[in-house]
């Protein structure tokens, strides 16, 4: 896997929303995780942050403010791997 091929954000988002026994894509596993349906996945990434609709962040910020890491802003796959 490429550093920063979006494959482990995807990993670490399927853990997140428990379906690593069947893995779905980046999208759907955020709107698992954040108890959405239908939302692309800055949508159901920021609802998951509480971050109030039209004041919606970009996902890899999103995924950084989960983790607790704005200080260093990581990549989305290292962000979301530091998600507990």
């Amino acid at each position: 896997m490429a550093i920063g091929d979006g494959l482990a954000m995807t990993y670490h988002l399927n853990r997140l929303a428990g379906s690593l026994a069947n893995p779905t894509a980046a999208t759907k596993a955020a709107n698992v995780w954040a108890g959405t349906t239908g939302l692309a996945l800055t949508g159901a990434l920021n609802v998951k942050a509480a971050n109030p609709a039209g004041s919606y962040k970009a996902y890899v910020y999103c995924l950084n403010q989960l983790a607790g890491t704005l200080s260093q802003m990581y990549g989305p796959d290292e962000a979301a791997r530091r998600i507990p």
